[in-house]
């Protein structure tokens, strides 16, 4: 195979390959798309005190939606999500770009 000044490397495909594969592994694992819509973990209190917290009346809701954690892995998970559609269209225009310029160039498309 032939190779350009940008892709001297003779593993570029494997790289690319490697990459875009363990992407999608990690945006679309279970684990991942569960805990982007919960709140991270965080230390538990230990459980030998008979005494109540002390403070502001509870709202889990409230909490897991600005929980800082939460947002920064919903946003890594987005952008994720975004980099791969970007890689499969890129992908999809090189190739048909690639293909019209070999048939123009054998004469096949007139």
């Amino acid at each position: 195979m032939t190779t350009t000044a940008t892709t001297t490397e003779p593993d570029t495909l494997e790289l690319l390959g490697k990459a875009f594969l363990e992407t999608f592994r990690l945006t679309y694992d279970p684990e991942v798309q569960d805990s982007q819509w919960m709140m991270g973990a965080s230390p538990v209190p230990r459980e030998d005190t008979t005494e109540r917290s002390k403070g502001t009346t509870s709202d889990p809701t409230y909490a897991i939606f600005a929980d800082s954690r939460r947002q920064s892995l919903r946003e890594a998970v987005r952008d994720a999500e975004h980099a791969l559609d970007t890689a499969n269209e890129v992908m999809a225009q090189t190739v048909t770009k690639l293909r019209v310029a070999l048939y123009a160039h054998d004469g096949r498309l007139n």
